[in-house]
């Protein structure tokens, strides 16, 4: 897609390094630190999307997710 050529090994390490790091910071802080930074990049924000919850399917339209990283939902 770009052209470049990438490191495998070194495209990896890097994206393991951010992972620990985003993981460290949720396990000591919870959801809510990120969860400005997730409203940004939310692909489902705004779609119509389908949840299933014991057995029970419930569509609407994804609006964000709340500060402990629960999806909020608009139901038909």
């Amino acid at each position: 897609i770009t052209g470049q050529r990438f490191d495998r090994n070194r495209l990896i390490a890097s994206l393991l390094n951010t992972l620990s790091q985003y993981l460290h910071r949720f396990l000591h802080q919870g959801f809510a630190p990120l969860q400005p930074q997730w409203q940004q990049v939310d692909y489902l924000k705004g779609h119509w999307v389908t949840v299933t919850q014991s057995g029970i399917n419930i569509r609407g339209q994804a609006m964000g997710v709340t500060d402990q990283g629960l999806l909020c939902l608009v139901d038909e």
